[in-house]
């Protein structure tokens, strides 16, 4: 099972997808060594993807074990510590999401069969219009630690304009709460696509808006 071969240039509009990752999974108190073993595994799944998601996800993930494994092995990980491994793997510029602030539910359970391999199911739920095209992908930090991402192929001519927008919907957005005291009001002046603050961006390149 795999999300590469039918949706790698952009996500399917029913904002579902699935892949396998066959082997054991690891826990959030192994070594660094096995974490790495999965998170390369996982980014090889996802490698071929040419966009990240950019709103809200779901997981739900499927630990597909033998009973006997589960129930009498001391190496087996508990299903709560296999979370974490797997959602850091997917985070970044070689994953399929920005940063796991994005995560709003986790769903993790596992299910017994007969055979002895095992192997761990993901799947992902998302709003489908957003998403970003990963080539050239950097952002703009506009002020107070909020960043937003910067489109590519912009004319050079109106990067300065596109620029000071969004710092002018910021700066609105900023004083209207002050004095209104309503987050969720002011929210809509903004634009559909959410802001970034800079401390979730450390493996992205961040531009400073001044530089513009």
């Amino acid at each position: 099972m795999t999300l590469i071969k039918y949706h790698h240039k952009q996500p399917p509009k029913d904002g579902v997808l699935h892949f396998s990752v066959f082997g054991k999974p690891v826990s959030f108190q192994s070594s660094k060594t096995h974490k790495e073993r999965i998170t390369r595994k996982i980014q090889q799944i996802v490698a071929p993807v040419e966009y990240i998601l950019s709103g809200d996800v779901q997981f739900e993930i499927q630990w597909i074990v033998p009973e006997k494994y589960r129930y009498e092995s001391d190496s087996s990980p508990d299903v709560d510590n296999i979370i974490k491994p797997t959602l850091d793997a997917l985070v970044g510029p070689n994953g399929i999401m920005i940063d796991d602030c994005q995560v709003k539910s986790v769903k993790c359970y596992w299910e017994d069969w007969e055979r002895r391999e095992q192997q761990v199911n993901i799947k992902i739920i998302f709003d489908s219009d957003h998403w970003l095209r990963m080539e050239g992908l950097k952002f703009i930090h506009v002020e107070n630690g909020l960043c937003f991402p910067f489109p590519i192929g912009i004319p050079e001519d109106s990067v300065k304009a596109y620029v000071q927008l969004i710092r002018t919907a910021v700066k609105a957005k900023s004083k209207l709460e002050l004095n209104l005291e309503d987050y969720y009001r002011v929210r809509l002046i903004l634009p559909v696509q959410r802001f970034y603050h800079k401390s979730r961006l450390r493996r992205f390149e961040v531009i400073e808006a001044s530089s513009f």
